[in-house]
């Protein structure tokens, strides 16, 4: 069997802020931005392009979320959740409109004592 080897490199890019990653046949770009929020929770906003170097297909993401406080004893379980909705029905061309999902998640607090 022929073997097969995988490279990553990631580096900061100070022009947006953003990381600058490359993977595989895959050039990708990322930012992410905590914003303050309600009580224990925060915002979470994360913009990502990326574009396959083989096809030059590109890709976009856009991630929302409240983000809770981190824990310092805890056991924490997150569920990523398909949802069926659809923007705008079939796109022309037969595409489908990109899939949404919905991350949930809860942390089960263990007291010190």
């Amino acid at each position: 069997a022929a073997g097969r080897c995988s490279f990553e490199a990631k580096c900061a890019e100070p022009l947006l802020g953003g990381t600058i990653a490359l993977s595989g046949r895959s050039l990708r770009w990322s930012r992410l931005w905590l914003l303050p929020g309600l009580a224990d929770a925060a915002t979470r906003v994360e913009v990502c392009s990326a574009v396959d170097l083989r096809t030059g297909k590109p890709d976009a993401e856009l991630r929302l979320g409240l983000r809770r406080a981190f824990s310092k004893r805890g056991l924490s379980l997150v569920h990523a959740v398909p949802l069926s909705l659809t923007l705008g029905g079939e796109q022309e061309g037969g595409g489908r409109s990109p899939p949404l999902r919905l991350e949930v998640g809860a942390t089960l607090d263990v007291p010190a004592e």
